[in-house]
């Protein structure tokens, strides 16, 4: 600055310059440059206040509000790790007053966009659910989807036909070839040739479609693409395609790829038959909202609240001045009552445990050899939360949307939330409410002694039921004379086929339902009631269906839940509580605004005597068999374990469904209880390898 001072006073012929001298090129030189600078600034001074007033004058620039999205809240485990995240992604938008008005020129770029992304397949996610049309080009018809009431497709298109004054028997053809001339996608050149290919027109007919669907105007910004890459975005952004522009917006990132897929969920776009519901709630249409699972379960939690930005732009679209208006309130965290270790555990043994099963069935149908699927929970019984549920097979959610087609046409269902809507009959684990039931009425007492004959007889010249362990072709096999802890041991047809008969189904029903057999368990997901034999499902009950029923057969038939939540209720003394997943909610600044509470459904008191039965009966299940015990060496040895197996027929079945249901109680008195259930799993001791897993990464220790 001193510098320029001295040659400005030098040149003009100031005496505080006087001192100052330089060789007269140099002199030269500096002057140039001053006079070039002060000629640039007189020129940039010209193109701002008269060349581009209209540009860059307030009065030519823009000025409107646009939605800031919230961040969803996060989804983690009890321990607050992350299960289900945020990361920042691209939307790509059109912005009808920035499109050229001509509307050719509208649609070669909507088909410049159209074309990129079909080639780019992977770039983004291209969402367009709701067109009505198939045919071929000139003869549209309208699809099933688009005559059938209550369709998301009939839904939408009668807000179409709304939306453009015409009347609801508006043909395809009719309403297609309006939207052609309206959109001009039959528009010719200078030498009369179609500007568009039909194929072109097609998409930009489908495009256009959509963007009436979507309310595409001055005032709503039209999403095409969400969670575009950040390739393709420079790629678009050096195109300058006008009206076209990108929205920052979140995407849900999953931290353990493969995992807790059919509890977690996921999120999508309002259906059509959801938008009266998400409207009244404040919901933007093109808001993101839980889909299934925890998503669904807990969206009120997980929705934040959008703020409102006031942007200012010159005719260009560049951003001049923007204002935070209403400051965005991000959606609070849910933590889940799972343990992801537990449930990493979970999955896992279920599929290594299947593998188990082919390894021994040897390729034979019978023994096992076409066991595919399955699902196991673990509940602590003290609080009613779940630390893990799984069914197997089971899919990735990151890459649900690419494999949708293909999992959905799975023939093994990885899509089927087993745990919760799979029913089963609960075979010999059923066995352990009959013993119960029978004690606590006093049919039988811990005494009583019943001697089983192999095939049990229930009136003159009936052809009679087998024990399990009886062997037609030996005309042999009997478990000889036991009690109830025998009978629970040796899961003996026989004894339970006599006192289910003393019993009554009017005495069985009651106590098996106070223990929430047929029963909803509470849980936030979706899940089936499933149906408890008893009057309700057939008035007539003769001996034969007594009988079935006892051993966990006939009509019974329970989701993996309620046969694991009846254990619990069962452990607990007949005290029942609500199964929950939700554990506590974290606000942004991670304050807890929630904490779960067990809530007690029912209690009907089981006496102690008859606890230490079934009790003691389950630990001698765990010593009767080589194989549990092999499995139960992955668990420390100060945990007390109690099982039961179980096996159910199954209609069409080449081989019996297997159950197996535990107890684990640690030295600090935490508890857990377990049940699996392998389809075609031939062996109830075969599936308590899953029950091993899970107990081992619960309680500690490991292979």
């Amino acid at each position: 600055m001193k510098l320029f001072s001295k040659i400005r006073d030098r040149l003009a012929g100031n005496n505080a310059g006087e001192n100052f001298t330089l060789p007269p090129r140099k002199t030269f030189v500096m002057a140039g440059v001053f006079c070039v600078l002060c000629v640039l600034f007189i020129a940039k001074l010209l193109s701002l206040t008269v060349i581009n007033r209209d540009r860059y004058d307030s009065s030519a620039a823009i000025t409107r509000e646009v939605e800031v999205v919230a961040a969803r809240g996060q989804i983690c485990d009890r321990n607050g790790v992350v299960l289900v995240g945020n990361d920042y992604t691209y939307n790509l938008c059109f912005k009808v007053d920035r499109m050229p008005d001509d509307k050719v020129e509208m649609n070669r770029i909507f088909l410049q966009i159209i074309d990129l992304f079909e080639d780019r397949q992977d770039a983004g996610e291209v969402t367009q659910d709701y067109f009505p049309f198939r045919g071929e080009w000139g003869a549209f018809e309208y699809t099933d989807e688009a005559l059938s009431e209550g369709d998301p497709v009939r839904k939408r298109l009668l807000k179409v036909l709304s939306y453009l004054g015409k009347k609801e028997d508006m043909t395809a053809q009719d309403l297609a070839d309006f939207l052609i001339e309206r959109y001009m996608l039959n528009a010719k050149d200078s030498a009369k040739e179609p500007v568009f290919s039909d194929a072109d027109a097609y998409k930009l007919l489908r495009f256009r479609y959509d963007t009436i669907v979507n309310q595409f105007s001055s005032l709503n910004d039209y999403v095409y693409v969400y969670n575009v890459d950040e390739e393709t975005v420079s790629l678009i952004r050096e195109k300058n395609l006008k009206g076209v522009s990108f929205t920052l917006d979140w995407a849900r990132t999953y931290r353990f790829p493969g995992y807790a897929s059919h509890i977690l969920g996921y999120t999508g776009k309002i259906q059509a038959e959801d938008w009266d519901y998400y409207s009244r709630l404040g919901y933007s249409m093109d808001d993101m909202v839980g889909v299934a699972g925890c998503e669904q379960a807990f969206e009120s939690i997980l929705h934040g609240v959008n703020g409102r930005m006031r942007v200012t732009e010159d005719p260009d679209g560049n951003v001049l001045k923007t204002e935070i208006i209403k400051e965005p309130v991000p959606g609070q965290d849910v933590w889940l009552t799972i343990d992801i270790n537990v449930q990493i555990a979970a999955e896992d043994g279920i599929a290594e445990n299947i593998d188990y099963v082919h390894r021994l069935a040897g390729g034979y149908a019978s023994l096992g050899a076409n066991c595919q699927a399955g699902a196991t929970v673990a509940q602590d019984p003290d609080t009613g939360e779940i630390l893990a549920i799984a069914s197997a097979p089971t899919y990735d959610l990151t890459m649900f949307n690419e494999l949708y087609s293909e999992l959905a046409a799975d023939t093994e269902k990885p899509l089927y939330n087993r745990s919760l809507l799979g029913l089963y009959a609960p075979g010999s684990t059923f066995k352990l409410g009959v013993a119960a039931a029978a004690l606590s009425n006093g049919t039988i007492t811990t005494e009583t002694l019943v001697e089983d004959k192999g095939i049990y007889y229930y009136s003159p010249g009936s052809t009679g039921q087998r024990c399990w362990i009886y062997k037609p072709a030996y005309n042999y096999g009997t478990h000889g004379t036991i009690n109830v802890v025998k009978a629970i041991r040796y899961s003996c047809n026989y004894f339970f086929f006599v006192v289910g008969r003393a019993l009554g189904i009017d005495n069985l029903y009651p106590f098996m339902k106070n223990l929430g057999l047929g029963e909803a368990t509470g849980i936030e997901l979706t899940e089936r009631k499933g149906t408890l034999a008893g009057r309700e499902t057939d008035e007539d009950w003769s001996d034969s269906k007594i009988l079935n029923t006892s051993i966990g057969q006939g009509t019974n038939a329970f989701t993996p839940l309620q046969i694991c939540n009846y254990v619990c209720t069962l452990w607990n003394a007949g005290t029942r509580y609500s199964v929950h997943l939700l554990y506590q909610v974290h606000d942004g600044e991670g304050n807890v605004t929630y904490q779960s509470q067990r809530q007690v459904v029912s209690e009907n008191p089981i006496d102690e005597e008859v606890m230490d039965a079934i009790r003691q009966g389950m630990a001698e299940v765990i010593e009767e068999s080589n194989t549990i015990r092999s499995f139960m060496k992955w668990i420390p040895e100060d945990v007390a374990v109690y099982g039961k197996t179980g096996t159910a027929e199954v209609g069409g079945a080449d081989c019996e469904n297997a159950l197996f249901t535990c107890v684990g109680v640690g030295p600090d008195g935490r508890k857990l209880v377990v049940l699996t259930v392998l389809e075609e799993g031939y062996s109830g001791g075969y599936v308590s390898l899953t029950a091993g897993r899970i107990m081992s990464a619960y309680f500690g220790q490991g292979d």
